[in-house]
């Protein structure tokens, strides 16, 4: 507009990295997304000939205030002007308001006010979209949006306005699910009642040939809604799925969440972080527990059995080795898809990026999700068995079936060539004795050069005394000789290779210096600690 770019901010918006908010105090900003500008096919158009073909028939869009329409588009070139990328930006304008989303994770609808406000505001939109496919009609033919989900919908509180985003797929593809997948979605985020109030609407509002085309088109073809719902929240797709669909998945990626300048407060952000994370399901009551000694917290909601570990990292802790944690996680998942079924691994089978509300505060960082059935870590049972003064002996039996556990999940997840898992974090369910391990080590990380039976005695050291990490090695040590028994029993190695005399000298060397190094780190008599 010809304004200097003192005062401007750019600031990323969704997942994909390929949208910002170009904005400035006291000024309208706008939005950009950058497109392909290549077509997939001969026959279908590219967003910026899709939009031009739109503008043509309906002038009026550009007009419309409660539509966000691409209005410009930028060419991206090469700084030497002789090569143009793959890639235009669209422009349009910014709008006020948040995403229909974001307003729920807000809201508190155990109190009825915010129920029939979010009741009212789903009416709106049902409205809004029967005038939309009202309005923008060729010849009795509806141009559907054909992405049309909360966050693709902005309501501004101090106006009760709506808006409508992400609009230069309209009228492609064939799609004509918009009331089908609004509804969907509404009825797994929150129920039953806001996806009626905004179907109900719907209906009332739209005009009879719309509603009699939707019927004869539904009865010939199937709905997309329930395709677009998966690709647009990950996580649902993979409930029902078996380990190796999982695996086929890869390592999922959700929605960014942003944070203030102080952090990531999990407390505040925990309906947020639920809906994140389980979309599909309705909200019954989330709460977040502080893991006490590193930056996680155990989320759980009423009602049900599962629930999530969450960790955050720093954007700092791939330690400049190349290799970042989501491709070691999708690595280990590849190579072992069972493992996201395992219920003494509290695995990570998804991330949530964190973006920083403050532009110029660094990236901060992720939050790496993995299911958990355990409510409590084996530290706050610790403290809280001592505090009733319970007998001490029954303790020690929970921390040798610590060590039989680590050995027996070790012994799943271990080839010649897979890094072995490293936990140091032990969660336990008091009410089941269920036995889980999370925070594992992460490439990059100083405690990669020590085994896993290391690193964990070293935590437990922090918060157990001398006997109790004495029964902890015992277990993995019996644990541990077993399974080399067994398997040198068979005339075989372990991972099914022949053994060679040769070979037994070098494993009995490794199992000498790992048990002088884990006695060395836990202070135990020789005679009393073994990783054999």
């Amino acid at each position: 507009d010809g304004s200097t770019s003192r005062g401007w901010k750019l600031r990323p918006i969704g997942v994909n990295n390929a949208a910002w908010l170009l904005e400035c105090d006291h000024r309208e900003g706008w939005m950009l997304k950058r497109v392909s500008s290549k077509r997939l096919g001969s026959n279908i158009p590219t967003s910026l000939e899709n939009c031009d073909q739109l503008l043509r028939k309906f002038p009026e869009l550009l007009k419309d205030s409660r539509l966000a329409f691409p209005h410009s588009t930028i060419e991206i070139w090469s700084p030497n002007g002789q090569k143009r990328f793959k890639s235009d930006l669209l422009v349009s304008r910014r709008c006020a308001g948040v995403q229909l989303g974001r307003l729920i994770a807000d809201l508190d609808l155990s109190k009825w006010q915010d129920q029939e406000r979010l009741e009212s505001v789903c009416a709106g939109v049902g409205e809004l979209l029967a005038d939309f496919h009202r309005q923008y009609s060729d010849g009795g033919e509806v141009m559907y949006h054909t992405d049309f989900h909360p966050t693709n919908v902005l309501y501004d509180v101090q106006t009760d306005s709506l808006t409508v985003i992400d609009l230069e797929g309209m009228g492609c593809g064939g799609i004509t699910d918009d009331v089908e997948k609004f509804a969907m979605l509404m009825k797994n985020m929150v129920g039953e009642r806001y996806s009626q109030a905004f179907q109900q609407r719907y209906l009332q509002m739209a005009p009879e040939e719309i509603l009699s085309a939707n019927k004869a088109e539904r009865s010939s073809s199937k709905s997309t809604a329930a395709s677009s719902a998966e690709l647009l929240y990950p996580l649902s797709s993979l409930a029902s799925a078996t380990p190796t669909d999982r695996a086929r998945e890869g390592f999922q990626t959700l929605s960014t969440l942003a944070v203030p300048e102080t952090g990531l407060d999990a407390q505040k952000s925990v309906v947020t972080l639920a809906w994140l994370i389980s979309p599909s399901e309705e909200l019954t009551a989330p709460k977040v527990q502080p893991v006490r000694r590193r930056k996680a917290w155990l989320l759980h909601q009423s009602g049900r059995k599962e629930g999530y570990y969450l960790q955050h990292v720093p954007e700092d802790a791939y330690g400049g080795c190349g290799t970042s944690i989501e491709k070691k996680c999708e690595e280990y998942i590849n190579e072992f898809p069972e493992i996201l079924e395992d219920p003494h691994l509290a695995f990570p089978h998804c991330v949530i990026p964190l973006q920083p509300l403050v532009l110029k505060m660094p990236s901060a960082g992720k939050v790496f999700v993995a299911k958990c059935a355990c409510t409590a870590t084996l530290e706050q049972f610790v403290t809280e068995w001592r505090q009733e003064q319970k007998d001490e002996e029954e303790l020690k039996l929970i921390f040798r079936q610590v060590g039989i556990q680590l050995s027996q999940s070790l012994g799943k997840y271990t080839t010649p060539i897979t890094p072995q898992l490293r936990p140091s974090c032990v969660l336990y369910e008091a009410t089941t004795g269920h036995i889980a391990f999370a925070d594992f080590a992460w490439p990059g990380d100083a405690m990669n050069a020590v085994s896993a039976v290391d690193r964990l005695s070293k935590a437990l050291k922090l918060f157990a005394d001398h006997a109790l990490v004495e029964e902890f090695c015992e277990g993995y040590a019996q644990t541990q000789r077993s399974r080399r028994h067994s398997a040198w029993s068979h005339g075989c190695w372990a991972w099914g290779s022949p053994r060679s005399a040769s070979s037994d000298e070098e494993t009995e060397l490794h199992y000498e210096e790992e048990t002088e190094l884990l006695r060395e780190d836990t202070e135990l008599p020789p005679s009393e600690c073994s990783t054999m």
